[in-house]
């Protein structure tokens, strides 16, 4: 019996997550294997994947829909000098579900994109050999100091998915230690009003403050900067309103409660 690969486990629960609807996972599942794929086109096909996710995670949640309709162009732009077939799926046949798609997004964004029709979401049909994914010798590394403050810049204004994106870029290249525990609390942080704001779910953004602040915790105060211990007590005003909205079945956190993350103090 053949054992299977890192990339290839990513890659079938990126399927299973696209195919339950859980758009947003199958982009976490598929980026994974793209930050380190070499292969130029695995990593065209592989990012078409992750913009068609982010394109219906946008649509299904609310979170700026109308930049869909650029995901869904770039995916096809990505494709479109592959073969039919490609990475065991029918791509061709996905290329014209996204097109059917991305018309139907157009359609409700004229009207009500609350009225999409999800029964034309682009099928991911299997088709052919899977591929020998190859992990790249090195990835261009990030700007630290202009990625970390994009990330900064982005929750302020709300745009926790893309905080996230930000600081999970550089949490991926950071080693063990300190340093790698801070990002990974803003990202968990980020995560944690993503799931409130724009999945709806209060219980959810409990579980990710939970690990945000365990990760924050011990955190040297000023680390990137940032009031780390004003944004741990920021947390834990979120964690002791959301029990109550859970109960309520609401998600309209107090803005006031929104845990800040600001400059250390002098």
């Amino acid at each position: 019996m053949k054992i299977k690969t890192e990339q290839e486990v990513l890659f079938e629960e990126g399927l299973a997550a696209y195919e339950a609807g859980h758009y947003y996972d199958a982009h976490e599942k598929w980026e994974e294997i793209w930050n380190e794929e070499e292969d130029d086109d695995h990593r065209l096909f592989l990012q078409a994947l992750i913009q068609i996710t982010s394109a219906l995670h946008k649509v299904t949640h609310g979170v700026e829909p109308r930049g869909a309709l650029r995901l869904l162009d770039r995916a096809l732009e990505k494709t479109e000098n592959l073969p039919p077939s490609h990475g065991g799926i029918a791509l061709q046949a996905m290329r014209q579900g996204v097109m059917r798609f991305r018309k139907e997004v157009e359609r409700a964004l004229s009207d009500d994109i609350k009225s999409v029709d999800l029964s034309l979401v682009p099928p991911i049909v299997r088709q052919g050999d899977g591929i020998a994914w190859r992990p790249r010798p090195e990835a261009p590394v990030p700007d630290a100091t202009k990625t970390f403050r994009a990330g900064v810049s982005a929750y302020e204004k709300g745009a926790f998915y893309e905080a996230h994106e930000h600081w999970e870029e550089l949490w991926r290249i950071e080693p063990e230690g300190p340093r790698k525990r801070f990002l990974q609390g803003l990202i968990q942080t980020a995560a944690a009003m993503h799931k409130l704001t724009a999945m709806k779910s209060a219980s959810g953004a409990i579980r990710l403050f939970e690990k945000a602040k365990s990760h924050l915790t011990g955190i040297p105060e000023g680390m990137g900067g940032v009031a780390v211990k004003g944004l741990v007590a920021g947390i834990d005003g979120a964690l002791a309103a959301l029990p109550t909205l859970v109960t309520e079945n609401r998600t309209d956190l107090d803005k006031a409660l929104v845990p800040v993350i600001g400059p250390a103090p002098n």
